[in-house]
């Protein structure tokens, strides 16, 4: 090869030896590039054979967006507090939004978010500004990521909460704003069965059946979506909703809160169903061995006070 250019693209890949062998041709010492046990070859298109600078262009620029990226996510995350403590809720989901794919960020927004959610006033807003949409966004983009699924369906159950303690003033924390108010909550239960959220806590549960902090959270949160909400019920019970929250009780015997908040969804979706899927659902939770399940989680030594309670009402509803 006479044209230096060439030769100089010869010694270039020079370490693709194996390549070359392959195509029956080998780099002399003096840049020659030629036929084994032939002539030098004149004419010959390598440039296959060395990537091109445009792409190390390309990916370089690419590690500098993707190290972009983390900076202000870890930004973001740590401003968290600070909004949490402005109620910003508004800053917060959007920064959920910017930042989808990083879980981190998600679970601390979330944590916030189910922290904010207690209060009337933020509840309302949370749901206005999106915060809804977001965090069942975020446990679609990280099924795998426990904590991030754990803290999202504590948010979704404080949004969907609608009890009694929920209107009871509570001395030295803001007073009747620290709950979130009934009507707050029944409508945003509706918002989340909307939104695809009764699909995600399933999800979760049956994606992490070892985790009880999981199981915990997603059972607290079914209690409080199916609640007087036929729409959620029929969710629930389409996704095999039940099976998966008797699994919750029997894969974590002794998680004392996973056995309160599983015979609380059971006891809600018995008592509220509507009268045509009433007698379905009774029937399906007898013969999946729910009697047995809550009878266990009674008797155990470390049942709670509201296990019991529940319980009883559940064993005395399926009768």
């Amino acid at each position: 090869i006479k044209d230096p250019a060439r030769i100089t693209i010869v010694r270039a890949i020079a370490g693709h030896t194996g390549q070359l062998l392959e195509m029956g041709m080998q780099v002399r010492d003096d840049g020659q590039l030629v036929m084994i046990g032939d002539q030098a070859i004149v004419h010959l298109e390598i440039v296959v054979l060395i990537p091109a600078p445009r792409r190390k262009q390309a990916k370089k620029k690419k590690k500098v967006r993707t190290n972009e990226r983390t900076k202000a996510s870890m930004v973001f995350q740590r401003r968290l507090r600070d909004l949490e403590a402005r109620r910003d809720v508004h800053a917060i989901v959007q920064g959920m939004r910017t930042h989808i794919q990083d879980a981190g960020v998600q679970e601390k927004a979330c944590e916030v978010l189910k922290n904010l959610a207690m209060y009337t006033n933020v509840a309302t807003r949370i749901a206005g500004v999106g915060g809804i949409e977001q965090v069942v966004a975020a446990m679609a983009a990280h099924p795998a990521e426990s904590n991030v699924q754990e803290q999202a369906c504590g948010a979704l159950s404080i949004l969907a909460t609608n009890n009694a303690a929920n209107t009871t003033q509570i001395a030295g924390v803001g007073g009747m704003e620290w709950m979130v108010g009934p009507m707050v909550a029944r409508a945003n239960q509706a918002h989340i069965g909307r939104t695809g959220g009764i699909e995600q806590v399933l999800a979760a549960m049956a994606a992490h059946p070892a985790k009880e902090e999981v199981q915990e959270a997603a059972c607290r949160a079914m209690s409080c979506l199916v609640y007087f909400d036929a729409a959620n019920q029929a969710q629930m019970a389409g996704a095999e909703g039940m099976e998966l929250v008797m699994a919750a009780m029997v894969a974590h015997p002794t998680a004392v809160k996973v056995q309160e908040f599983a015979c609380h969804t059971l006891l809600k979706l018995s008592l509220h169903s509507s009268v045509g899927s009433r007698a379905e659902l009774v029937k399906h939770i007898k013969t999946a061995g729910g009697v047995a399940l809550v009878q266990q989680a009674m008797s155990a030594v470390s049942a709670t006070e509201a296990t019991t309670k529940w319980g009883l009402a559940l064993l005395a509803d399926l009768k």
